[in-house]
């Protein structure tokens, strides 16, 4: 997927309240220190958010 364009970041605020260590998550993630704030950003650029699962 990687290959073909899609960003994969994770959010370090909630793997610090959840216990996963950056080891965990898989080596092509970028990090990002607050999920919102990257998502927030993202949609003042014009992207769209939608959110799947719980």
């Amino acid at each position: 997927m990687k290959m073909k364009g899609v960003v994969f970041v994770a959010c370090e605020f909630s793997m610090s309240e959840r216990n996963v260590p950056k080891e965990k998550i898989i080596p092509e993630a970028d990090f990002v220190k607050a999920g919102i704030i990257e998502i927030v950003t993202k949609q003042e650029q014009g992207w769209s958010y939608i959110k799947s699962g719980f």
